[in-house]
């Protein structure tokens, strides 16, 4: 397998992974066939134009680095890593890289990933059911990347994701970022996530109500590898997460939002722009921009996805001049 670094991939495009790569994420995705995207989830796994790992290298980690500066010098903290797409565009660029999941089928994916790759000596592995049992061990980073990550953290599992993300931010070093990516926005009515129907969001997360219109609707159904019923439709991913409810969890820590600060309130299109909303984002960041900035809110939190939520411990300001 010939190897690439950042600069070759983004140019390429492409990566071509070898058949029992392929297997494997077919492997991943088993139970998942009736659901409205799952062309794309399997789009995501791979290696081509459209997947997950040319997406992070060409547009998230240039606008990772473009808030918190370069990589090349930092420990980085990939949690909820999965199949690894996020884990092999930061060992492209970072000092080093902890990948921490709890799915360990996931895990075994990404370590086939990074062997693909050639990135396997960047990245140190841990899976466990809880970040509590390797939290020494991983010790103090610089930055943290939960992408795609708080959505399928249950809702209605009492304070999980509080306690999951005031430990991630304490397990920063000083002036080090918590970074947010590719979590819906549960103000939004619609579900672009998991089921693609209207209102769910707005639905009692893990309701039974809502699981079976969406069963009814042919927009969901229980998988092997999740919980069957409504957890695992929440554990899919169906009640995202809001702005101020990661604010809430950090009530108390000294922490600052980013995007508050000057030249940061909003999106960064590399190469032609983000995959998704690439036509609506300008119009939308003009107009929500002149509401929001007054009031020291963010774009992001008004978008149909939580992207580029960048949260510094103490206060540390960002690592480009301001403007």
């Amino acid at each position: 397998m010939q190897q690439m670094d950042a600069s070759d991939l983004a140019a390429a495009g492409a990566f071509e992974y070898s058949p029992e790569f392929h297997r494997r994420a077919r492997s991943l995705l088993r139970g998942l066939e009736g659901f409205p995207k799952y062309s794309q989830f399997l789009k995501d796994q791979l290696g081509g134009p459209e997947s997950r790992l040319v997406h992070f290298v060409q547009y998230l980690v240039p606008e990772i680095e473009f808030r918190c500066g370069p990589l090349d010098g930092k420990r980085v903290l990939d949690f909820g890593c999965g199949s690894g797409a996020s884990t092999v565009a930061l060992a492209m660029r970072a000092k080093s890289v902890v990948a921490f999941d709890i799915d360990k089928e996931s895990m075994d994916l990404c370590a086939r990933r990074l062997a693909e790759h050639g990135l396997e000596s960047q990245v140190q592995l841990l899976c466990t059911r809880s970040l509590d049992d390797v939290r020494d061990q991983i010790g103090e980073v610089d930055l943290i990347l939960m992408c795609g990550v708080i959505e399928h953290l249950p809702i209605t599992q009492p304070d999980l994701r509080r306690n999951i993300i005031r430990t991630l931010f304490r397990m920063l070093k000083e002036s080090g970022y918590l970074y947010v990516y590719d979590t819906p926005n549960r103000m939004w009515p619609y579900d672009f996530h998991t089921t693609h129907m209207w209102w769910i969001p707005w639905m009692e997360p893990g309701s039974a109500r809502a699981y079976h219109r969406a069963v009814r609707k042919g927009r969901y159904q229980d998988s092997p590898r999740i919980t069957p019923g409504p957890r695992g439709m929440e554990q899919s991913g169906a009640w995202g997460a809001t702005y101020w409810e990661i604010l809430d969890y950090l009530k108390g820590e000294n922490y600052s939002c980013l995007n508050t600060h000057p030249g940061n309130n909003r999106h960064i299109d590399y190469l032609g722009g983000s995959r998704r909303f690439r036509y609506f984002r300008y119009p939308f960041d003009f107009f929500v921009g002149l509401l929001a900035r007054p009031f020291q809110i963010p774009i992001t939190a008004f978008y149909p996805f939580l992207d580029n939520l960048v949260i510094v411990k103490n206060g540390a300001k960002s690592g480009r001049p301001s403007s």
